[in-house]
């Protein structure tokens, strides 16, 4: 029966504040977004079918990775490809656990992956749909590629979507969310003193200008930024990193200004707010030796 798909090379698009910044290398993919075939079940229990149907799936997922694997790759010129199979075989060999996830389970299962926002909330829809699915909890990496496989299936025919999710290899983990997070703290509370410096020095009209600029430009772009941050950055130790990042940027914008500024006393209670603040964050400052690079 006829199937569809597309085989070709896909670049990976580097991002600056959530905008498409340059184009970097990336490498062959092999999408099948259609594998049709016709089965039966004789009459028989749907078990044997169901099953099948799930092996069918699998066994495509498989030649995902083999055939580019063979075509691509020598003993000369070692490569390594990935599937739904491959990455889900890599995850078990690393003691990873392997989730089934259904409406059942979802709400305690989800929280364990760490994976992008944007595979969570695929598997999250598919789930509230009705469908089942089995994945790892930690992003797998190859040389090159890092991500997550997971199989979307349909409880009631074993037919499913197996599928991988994911980008380049290499990225800075809790230590690059760390440094976003003091990017955002930093340029938050600097906007936030220029306006009261603008509001106190400027005229009418320049306080006007200052918010103006502040609000539809520099704002909006921070603000991008930000929830950019959190689908990038999604395991437990990035989003504490990038909470105590953004918490000690601030800190430190504001500390500058107040030395600048030769305010004894304003110093005292900056330092004592950042103290409280911490206080706030429950503790998340006891988990900074996790964002070391």
């Amino acid at each position: 029966m006829p199937s569809a798909g597309t085989y070709g090379y896909v670049p990976e698009v580097s991002y600056l504040f959530g905008f498409p910044r340059a184009i970097i290398p990336g490498g062959v993919e092999m999408d099948l977004d259609a594998v049709a075939t016709a089965t039966s079940t004789d009459g028989k229990d749907k078990t044997a079918w169901k099953n099948f149907n799930f092996q069918m799936g699998a066994l495509s997922s498989a030649l995902e990775h083999a055939i580019p694997e063979q075509m691509f790759t020598t003993r000369e010129n070692p490569g390594i490809a990935v599937s739904a199979v491959k990455a889900l075989k890599i995850a078990l060999s690393e003691g990873q656990r392997i989730y089934r996830i259904n409406k059942a389970n979802m709400a305690a299962a989800l929280p364990n992956l760490h994976f992008s926002g944007e595979t969570i909330d695929e598997i999250r829809q598919a789930v509230m749909a009705g469908k089942e699915v089995i994945t790892h909890m930690d992003p797998i990496a190859i040389p090159g590629w890092k991500g997550a496989g997971y199989v979307i299936t349909d409880p009631e025919t074993g037919a499913g979507a197996w599928k991988i999710g994911g980008g380049l290899n290499g990225g800075l983990g809790p230590f690059g969310a760390l440094l976003t997070g003091v990017a955002q703290g930093a340029a938050a509370a600097a906007m936030l003193i220029a306006l009261g410096a603008a509001i106190a020095t400027l005229g009418p009209l320049g306080a006007l200008a200052a918010v103006l600029l502040i609000t539809l430009v520099l704002l909006p772009i921070l603000l991008i930024e930000i929830a950019y941050a959190n689908t990038v950055f999604t395991s437990d130790a990035e989003q504490a990193c990038l909470v105590i990042g953004r918490v000690t940027g601030s800190f430190l914008s504001v500390l500058i200004a107040t030395v600048h500024s030769g305010s004894f006393a304003e110093l005292v209670v900056e330092i004592l707010g950042f103290i409280g603040m911490n206080i706030l964050m429950e503790g998340d400052y006891d988990r900074v030796g996790e964002c070391a690079p």
